[in-house]
């Protein structure tokens, strides 16, 4: 492939850019409804009295208030906020280059892993209007980057980097304080396998899978049975996911959302029941909308963005098993941080049209997992001379 890196970044942010100014001075429905005109409203309303007290007290999230003293700075221009999320998104494309660096990632798998990165669809939509999306997906990549850095090159000085990134994190997606849990604990396993050369191994990663779900999910249950303000998640774990599921049927009942799978919301009594409801959730907000389920040309371009990542996912389920040594513990963290962050947005999504938006904070991993590994090269032997051609020579 002929394609620099660079380039394939600079194109993201290019198609990202005229997206950002046919929302900001064209009609753009998507960029003008719902939560992007939410977050945009608050951030205008913010910019008059930019104070943390009114932050605190009337605007009540971290985006709006960051984005209101943007416009405070400038203007509050749609096009100010949308230009915003294409610069995060840069910001996260540069990250995953510097993983790619770390992981030593071959120059032909990198402009695989940055051309889904920079030209899927759905992430030059999401990624260029005010929504919180493009921050996640930064977040979450330099926190994934100070994960690696501290395993691979021993820097500790990178755990500040990683909780200023689950701070903001979870700051922007209360839920993420369970993506951010995840992460701090994992990097400590890490450390502890760096004596272990041969890694994880498959039997192992059947067992982990579970585990790991129990085990962040009683972690996380503990916090939020705390007593502390985690907003829609004060109630508990199990409470929280019901919220999110009620304000999304309440939605779809209201607009008549076309693109629901799920009209109900799941009764979750116990844990027990939240354990078992995590698999159906997970597959439904994976792979959702089935082909007979299909009733609009953008439904189509959702299926084909879904059989990529079922490829992606196969990818990098291979390439964590043909892996050894380091490698194998780095894309096994990798991997299974993907399934962690998306296990924590299936639960309270219930149409594919919200899932399309909560799958991109996980786009980063996702191409990781899938490109950063490549088999190694076989050199082959040079032919020897012919026995007569050399006599002849020699004559």
């Amino acid at each position: 492939m002929l394609i620099d890196t660079r380039l394939l970044i600079s194109i993201g942010f290019f198609l990202r850019l005229i997206v950002a100014i046919w929302n900001g001075f064209f009609d753009f429905e998507f960029g003008q409804t719902a939560d992007p005109a939410s977050f945009h409203g608050w951030a205008a309303i913010f910019s008059n009295n930019p104070t943390v007290l009114n932050c605190e007290e009337n605007i009540r999230h971290v985006m709006s208030c960051g984005l209101g003293f943007v416009y405070f700075l400038t203007t509050d221009s749609r096009f100010i906020g949308s230009l915003m999320s294409n610069l995060a998104w840069l910001v996260s494309a540069l990250i995953l280059m510097k993983i790619m660096g770390i992981l030593l990632v071959e120059k032909s798998n990198q402009k695989k892993m940055l051309l889904v990165y920079a030209l899927l669809p759905s992430s030059i939509i999401v990624t260029s209007v005010t929504l919180r999306e493009p921050y996640q997906l930064l977040f979450v990549n330099l926190a994934v980057l100070a994960a690696l850095n501290i395993y691979w090159n021993k820097s500790y000085m990178h755990w500040l980097t990683m909780l200023f990134s689950v701070y903001f994190m979870f700051l922007l997606h209360r839920g993420l304080v369970v993506f951010g849990t995840y992460i701090l604990a994992s990097t400590l396993i890490l450390l502890a396998r760096r004596r272990y050369k041969n890694g994880f191994n498959k039997i192992k990663l059947v067992f982990a899978l579970p585990i790991l779900v129990l085990i962040v999910t009683m972690g996380v249950k503990v916090i939020f049975d705390s007593g502390r303000d985690f907003g829609s998640l004060r109630d508990g774990l199990a409470v929280g996911i019901q919220n999110y599921q009620n304000g999304g049927v309440r939605t779809a009942l209201q607009y008549g959302a076309s693109t629901t799978y799920r009209d109900t919301v799941v009764d979750i009594k116990s844990d027990s029941d939240l354990i078992l409801f995590i698999p159906n959730a997970l597959f439904q907000y994976l792979f959702e909308p089935m082909p007979w389920r299909v009733s609009r040309p953008q439904d189509i371009a959702i299926v084909l963005e879904n059989l990529l990542r079922v490829y992606l996912i196969w990818k990098g389920w291979t390439g964590m098993r043909r892996a050894s040594g380091k490698m194998k513990n780095a894309m096994f963290f990798i991997f299974i941080s993907y399934f962690a962050i998306e296990v924590i947005f299936a639960q309270g999504t219930i149409n594919w049209g919200t899932a399309v938006r909560h799958h991109i904070p996980g786009l980063g991993l996702l191409v990781l997992s899938a490109f950063a590994y490549s088999k190694p090269r076989r050199l082959r032997p040079k032919p020897l001379a012919p026995v007569n051609a050399s006599m002849t020579s020699e004559n």
